[in-house]
């Protein structure tokens, strides 16, 4: 469930236009909180979704409404079919050449436009995340400039927090840190994972690239953690998490570890951690599994 103000930023529309929506056509209803707040559905979500991209395409708002009833009544669902392959290469591509040209205006405009047409995840997994392995490739290649690298990392880690801010917590479900090794800079993965985490209701607190170590220990006691998960993309980080997985475990054997990332492909392994793949139907049977 979503207030108003989440649904509002994760479509870019004022609430103000959702709420006149409701009123003048009925276009969702929400539900109500026990004190009278509004309250929407991954569904209604979706049906918004699909309204302002009739409207934003020159359908009248009157006959947007009218024609999502008439799918409803026949049964069709209006959210977007499973994603083929190649199916956001143009959206990968002019997001590429923005980074390119260094216009971070340009970059927050796709963006916005982007986050209005597609679920949120579809953003994240299917046009930012390609982007943000694009870049660093070319980086690597000495195509790009680590400037370009940080400009682009910088606006997703903005995109990441206003997200990251949205989705409530369930307090039945534990507690997590997520951090990557103090060595570790690259935390596209680890955002990923945390978005996944916080969608589905799970406390975060999150650290982010380059964690020092010094004080972990007394913050997950403090904040009465109980999962502690790391993201990797070298072999080098990997061990570094493992070994700080065994002081960690050392100190509370009750902690659960969670390892993904490219870089656990190298190295010896921690006996103690679980290993998730960068699929996010893995972390889904993980987290139900757990539940």
């Amino acid at each position: 469930m979503y207030n108003i103000k989440a649904v509002a930023n994760m479509l870019d529309m004022p609430t103000v236009t959702i709420r006149a929506w409701e009123k003048r056509y009925e276009a969702v209803i929400p539900e109500r909180t026990e004190s009278g707040h509004r309250v929407y559905t991954s569904e209604h979500v979706e049906d918004l979704r699909w309204i302002k991209r009739q409207v934003d395409q020159g359908v009248k708002i009157s006959q947007a409404v009218e024609l999502l009833k008439q799918k409803k009544a026949q049964g069709e669902s209006v959210k977007e079919s499973v994603t083929t392959e190649g199916q956001f290469d143009a959206q990968i591509q002019e997001l590429y050449d923005a980074v390119i040209d260094a216009q971070p205006e340009r970059i927050h405009q796709l963006l916005d436009f982007y986050f209005s047409q597609f679920h949120h995840n579809e953003v994240f997994f299917n046009i930012l995340a390609p982007t943000m392995h694009l870049v660093g490739d070319e980086w690597e290649n000495n195509n790009l400039s680590v400037a370009h690298e940080h400009m682009i990392s910088g606006i997703v880690h903005q995109r990441f927090q206003r997200f990251f801010r949205l989705f409530p917590v369930n307090e039945r479900l534990p507690k997590v840190l997520a951090l990557c090794p103090q060595n570790e800079e690259h935390q596209l993965g680890l955002q990923l994972f945390t978005l996944f985490l916080r969608e589905n209701g799970y406390h975060v607190t999150y650290l982010g690239a380059k964690t020092p170590y010094e004080g972990v220990e007394d913050l997950i006691e403090a904040q009465g953690i109980q999962i502690v998960c790391f993201s990797v993309t070298r072999e080098e980080t990997h061990l570094e998490a493992v070994e700080f997985i065994t002081t960690l475990n050392e100190i509370n054997p009750e902690l659960e570890f969670l390892i993904g990332g490219s870089g656990t492909e190298y190295g010896e392994k921690s006996k103690t951690a679980i290993y998730l793949s960068n699929n996010p139907s893995n972390w889904k049977k993980w987290s139900e599994d757990w539940k």
